[in-house]
């Protein structure tokens, strides 16, 4: 069976990634904690992934975790980097700190699991790198340059790396979510300006579901896909209407 790395699997889009590959593949699936993971627990117990644990924020412990898989595969079909920290703040507000923790998850581990990973992915004919980023990171949101600017990073880095990369037959693609039915929707929706703002500003004038990710995944790991390098793959999202 053919192995994938996923990353941020305890809820959203990860989880729901995790219950529909691992039918497919064998996952070595990383979140930060043990808790509420029950569902992947059972998986695991099945021998359909195997379980790993670190922090993001530390690069001390992505590279424990890289290490851990090294040991574990022999070879890589693929890596999707979909953990990433979400931090909404003004720029009057927002501190150094801050920007460091979103750039050491959202753009510094993703870059540094590809890296360490990299061998394993080479010993095939071909391979997949799949980064998910946002639609924050291609159009401009109030109170999110802290976080826009990471996902931006993830698609300067994915078009790169799909250049330098092209000579091995790993492509590298992203796809960037529009707003869904995440971890963070309840707290949105609590702020019902914001929430019905966003409502007129979909064509399809509702949110995603958190599965929406999964039939784009499976393409992008798929022989369908072998010539697809290098592109931002924009989720129910394109043609947003967005008053500038």
């Amino acid at each position: 069976m053919q192995e994938i790395v996923l990353t941020g699997v305890s809820k959203g889009f990860g989880k729901q990634l995790l219950l529909s590959l691992s039918e497919k593949y064998f996952i070595h699936a990383l979140t930060r904690s043990p808790e509420d993971i029950s569902f992947a627990v059972e998986l695991e117990q099945q021998n359909k992934i195997k379980l790993y644990y670190a922090d993001l924020a530390s690069i001390n412990e992505v590279d424990a975790f890289c290490d851990q898989v090294l040991a574990n595969s022999n070879q890589l079909l693929g890596i999707i980097n979909n953990a990433g920290r979400r931090f909404r703040s003004s720029i009057d507000t927002i501190e150094y700190s801050d920007l460091c923790s979103l750039f050491d998850v959202n753009i510094h581990a993703p870059f540094f699991i590809i890296k360490n990973l990299l061998p394993l992915l080479k010993k095939n004919k071909y391979s997949r790198i799949i980064n998910i980023s946002s639609i924050v990171g291609y159009r401009g949101f109030d109170d999110l340059s802290g976080y826009g600017m990471t996902k931006g990073a993830i698609n300067s880095m994915t078009k790169c790396l799909a250049s330098e990369l092209a000579e091995h037959q790993v492509t590298v693609n992203a796809i960037l979510p529009g707003f869904c039915e995440t971890s963070y929707a309840d707290k949105f929706k609590s702020n019902l300006p914001l929430y019905e703002s966003t409502i007129i500003r979909t064509p399809l004038k509702r949110w995603g579901a958190d599965t929406e990710l999964n039939g784009i995944v499976e393409f992008l790991l798929s022989t369908h896909s072998s010539y697809m390098t290098g592109s931002l793959i924009t989720m129910m999202v394109a043609g947003l209407q967005y008053d500038s």
